[in-house]
């Protein structure tokens, strides 16, 4: 098990005994006080050191500090889509001025942004 899952085991564990409240709806996000999601770490080597935070906001916190995987600000995540998507995307990166990444990175920001003003 790596830092993140022990973590994660952790949190989900005080969540079982009541040392951690359930997130329900009824606890605000930290960061902008919409209903919290997720319990954020900022460091995975202080597993109950955690904030309650929104979909949108844990997205935009990136990573933890000892994630394993060297401090990385991001996660790197793999899709895999259709090759004529695939060249779109491209064209439509280059047009933006942006590498592929940052596009996409821009274009989920927009969505999380438009998604959390529905709520």
């Amino acid at each position: 098990m790596n830092n993140q899952q022990r973590a994660m085991a952790a949190v989900a564990k005080a969540k079982k005994e009541g040392i951690l409240l359930p997130l329900d709806g009824s606890i605000q996000c930290m960061d902008c006080d919409k209903p919290a999601a997720h319990y954020d770490h900022r460091d995975y080597l202080r597993p109950l050191d955690v904030d309650p935070v929104c979909v949108r906001c844990n997205f935009r916190r990136g990573s933890a500090k000892n994630n394993d995987k060297g401090n990385s600000t991001f996660r790197t995540i793999s899709i895999s889509m259709a090759g004529s998507l695939k060249d779109k995307l491209k064209i439509a990166a280059t047009n933006d001025s942006r590498t592929v990444s940052n596009f996409v990175m821009k274009i989920l920001s927009d969505w999380l942004d438009k998604e959390a003003a529905k709520s």
